[in-house]
């Protein structure tokens, strides 16, 4: 994939209206999206770098969680997942 490629989807996944961070093979955050910077209240800076495990009440919906490490070990998740986040506020959000 070419560079002007590569931009395009950068430009893609930036403007799209869902939330979307992108993680690294051990669960740091290397990627979140403009969505996901104003519905969590946390710029990319103050996330780059921190485990997605952070961001995340793994107690409400441990399901979801051990799918995630899973689909980080083989090949992705297969199914949609819900999980409760807790953004810069504090407040849980679904």
């Amino acid at each position: 994939m070419g560079e002007d490629e590569l931009d395009f989807l950068r430009r893609v996944v930036d403007c799209t209206p869902a939330a979307l961070m992108i993680v690294d093979d051990s669960g740091c955050v290397t990627y979140v999206n403009h969505a996901a910077e104003e519905l969590f209240g946390y710029t990319f800076d103050e996330v780059r770098g921190r485990s997605f495990v952070d961001f995340i009440d793994v107690e409400w919906n441990p399901i979801a969680l051990e799918s995630v490490v899973s689909a980080m070990a083989s090949e992705g998740l297969r199914d949609p997942m819900l999980f409760r986040v807790f953004p810069k506020s504090g407040a849980p959000v679904i």
